[in-house]
């Protein structure tokens, strides 16, 4: 929406004049080119939500695609849309031609220190009329030639890890909010990140064997894997297990 500067602000005006009722809009932005004034009049516009394509931090990968990425500024951009109470989805792409597993985390990582309102990651697709659907095999992608033309695998990124991925996604937001209190204070006593503990958390289903589809958060699947990790690093469940209930608590008040 904001390649073309000029373009983007005479739209802003436009809005800013002429939404009497208040509506709220929602768009793609290149981070890089946002600047403080740009994103007060996106405010003042009434665009509150945006969606930031990141894809991932691999430079390298970035070619193959025919595309870059500003970290630093990126970074101040999410800092500054977080100041004005604008929604923003980072999004990271898993399984681009040149990214490997290890990539893919390293481009969590970096997405969850910049601190968006949500992080989401795709798999992959490999649509019909693009140049990777036509040169593909230089990467070894292997991927379902009907809708939704996702990645299988690749030559640098397994099955195994495409569903790893999945799995990422489907809880990232679960421990960044419904048990932010609880893993803030449980990865700063063990020392790790949060995706560190979001991996222990699905090697944990994956180990007693736990249907990763259906909601285990609640009925104290989430309270189960703490005692399992408090009892592994010899520390004390009982106050990670009262304060996991007052979370689930709240969010079903808000739900209700």
């Amino acid at each position: 929406f904001n390649l073309n500067r000029q373009r983007t602000v005479k739209i802003l005006r436009f809005i800013e004049k002429n939404n009497h009722l208040k509506k709220r809009f929602h768009t793609e932005i290149k981070a890089e080119l946002m600047d403080e004034k740009l994103i007060e009049l996106f405010k003042s516009s009434n665009i509150l939500s945006v969606e930031v394509g990141v894809q991932t931090t691999n430079k390298y990968t970035l070619r193959n695609v025919h595309r870059h990425n500003n970290l630093f500024k990126l970074k101040r951009t999410i800092g500054l849309l977080n100041k004005n109470g604008i929604f923003s989805d980072v999004q990271l792409i898993a399984g681009l031609p040149g990214d490997s597993w290890k990539d893919l985390l390293k481009s969590v990582r970096f997405a969850l220190s910049i601190n968006p309102s949500r992080i989401d990651i795709f798999n992959l697709l490999v649509l019909p009329g693009t140049a990777l659907y036509e040169e593909g095999h230089r990467y070894g992608l292997m991927f379902n030639h009907q809708p939704l033309y996702q990645l299988l695998r690749s030559k640098t990124f397994s099955s195994e890890a495409l569903e790893k991925a999945h799995l990422i996604n489907k809880y990232l937001h679960m421990f960044r909010f419904t048990y932010k209190m609880s893993c803030n204070l449980l990865t700063n006593e063990l020392r790790l990140d949060l995706l560190d503990l979001i991996l222990k958390w699905i090697d944990y289903l994956k180990n007693k064997k736990i249907y990763l589809e259906k909601d285990v958060f609640f009925s104290e699947g989430f309270a189960r894997f703490v005692r399992h990790i408090c009892c592994k690093y010899d520390l004390d469940s009982r106050f990670y297990i009262k304060l996991i209930k007052l979370e689930e608590k709240s969010v079903k008040l808000k739900l209700s």
